[in-house]
């Protein structure tokens, strides 16, 4: 199950996929008349008080956490042998190279090159999850590399709308996200979660709970209007915008979901319910 470690990253970042390819015509068109880029989102917030934590993750531990394969666990059971400890997790700062061989285990060695930017990648998918629900966020922390291909549109000078052909390169996305086991990611997720926390605190949440803002971010995203049919665009400086006001206000993260299609979005979100139940089932509230 070691090898399942990149589910946890898939439920983190997954969403992120498609950010840079949004504005890659746009940004193509801020360079050549030198303007300069916009400023990154502050994310350090000062916290006098420690809140409660809404969201708790169950405690694992490490003589029982099953992440063993399965051929291992029946070698030391044939053996009558207890399981061995479980390997402690390295600092947070010393872990690319342990998450990079995972991942070349899982996918294979391409693969992982071609979908994932891996230094500092815990790190990254933390601020990523931390800047969804606002109105922007850095493209140059996303833990993964943008969908190949160009983002595409179609109309005229007069109507521009996000063109259907654009949503298809997301599809192979959202199929990977369909594929993979809730449970397992879960499980995978609560045994990395210290290497999270901490990159969360060094932001500048020193007594906030990592987990409790996932779950808002993915409230957030939940609550994206499904959008049918054509969406139109419209590009009043060098940006490329909504044209309805109201998408236009939505966070960065809403807009993601709608930039991969309808059809697409409803599957993302069908998912995204699936883990906030999982995340939250020990609640009391929940």
């Amino acid at each position: 199950m070691k090898k399942i470690i990149v589910l946890a990253l898939a439920l983190l970042a997954g969403v992120a996929l498609v950010y840079n390819n949004w504005r890659e015509k746009s940004e193509q068109n801020r360079q050549a008349l030198d303007i300069p880029p916009q400023q990154e989102v502050p994310t350090t917030i000062d916290q006098s008080e420690e809140p409660a934590i809404r969201f708790p993750l169950p405690e694992v531990e490490p003589s029982t956490a099953e992440l063993e394969t399965e051929q291992d666990t029946a070698q030391q059971d044939n053996a009558g042998q207890p399981p061995e400890p479980v390997k402690p997790l390295p600092p947070l700062d010393q872990s690319d190279d342990e998450l990079r061989t995972f991942l070349i285990d899982l996918l294979g060695n391409q693969k992982v090159v071609e979908l994932f930017n891996l230094k500092d990648m815990i790190r990254h998918i933390v601020v990523t999850i931390d800047n969804l629900p606002r109105d922007q966020y850095a493209a140059k922390y996303l833990p993964t590399k943008p969908v190949a291909g160009r983002f595409v549109v179609t109309g005229n000078d007069e109507n521009t709308y996000i063109s259907t052909v654009n949503y298809r390169r997301y599809t192979p996305y959202v199929e990977l996200l369909e594929s993979l086991d809730v449970n397992t990611v879960v499980a995978i997720y609560t045994r990395l979660y210290p290497l999270f926390q901490e990159a969360y605190k060094n932001l500048g949440y020193p007594t906030a709970y990592f987990n409790d803002r996932l779950i808002d971010v993915i409230d957030n995203l939940l609550d994206t209007p499904d959008r049918k049919g054509l969406v139109e665009l419209v590009q009043p400086h060098v940006f490329y915008e909504y044209a309805d006001e109201d998408l236009e206000s939505l966070s960065a993260g809403q807009k993601v979901l709608l930039r991969m299609g309808n059809d697409n979005a409803i599957r993302v979100k069908a998912k995204l319910r699936e883990y906030r139940h999982e995340l939250t089932s020990g609640n009391a509230d929940e």
